[in-house]
């Protein structure tokens, strides 16, 4: 919430490292589901592309570069 701060957990909080943990596979990321991001899909224009400075855009860019570390065997 921009008003208070309050963070509203969609799916629970902790869910996705569970399940990483389980499967003993990496946590490539958590992002949090911001109007800024909805309102980019729903726009077809990503905010990593409207907005390449937004804290989440850059959440999203560190996420891809886990992705390419993986699949480089990388950690």
């Amino acid at each position: 919430c921009r008003s208070c701060g309050h963070h509203a957990h969609v799916f629970s909080q902790g869910g996705g490292r569970q399940v990483a943990e389980q499967f003993q596979v990496p946590l490539l990321g958590e992002i949090p589901l911001l109007r800024d991001i909805v309102f980019g899909g729903d726009s077809g224009t990503p905010l990593v592309v409207s907005q390449p400075d937004h804290p989440q855009s850059r959440v999203f860019v560190g996420l891809a570069e886990q992705v390419l570390r993986q699949l480089k065997g990388e950690r």
